[in-house]
């Protein structure tokens, strides 16, 4: 699974239920804080996100995978 945001609140929350769930969890993050943080919680790769690549996945991905995006604009792909 590929949380984008994982390193907020809502994130984290997705990085625990894709966890519970058994899924490999990868994040994308903007910062090698957030990647340290990220891996605290139990995802197991970080990679480097560039401006934007949660709307190009969507948009490359739009049939593929189920997009979930919580309030706080943190994103889940199926």
């Amino acid at each position: 699974m590929l949380a984008l945001g994982a390193a907020g609140g809502t994130g984290s929350a997705v990085v625990e239920i894709g966890k519970a769930m058994g899924a490999r969890v990868i994040a994308a993050v903007s910062s090698q804080a957030k990647a340290e943080f990220c891996r605290s919680i139990g995802v197991e790769e970080t990679i480097k996100k560039p401006w934007g690549l949660d709307k190009a996945l969507q948009k490359v991905f739009s049939r593929e995978i189920k997009v979930l995006e919580g309030p706080s604009g943190a994103l889940m792909l199926l």
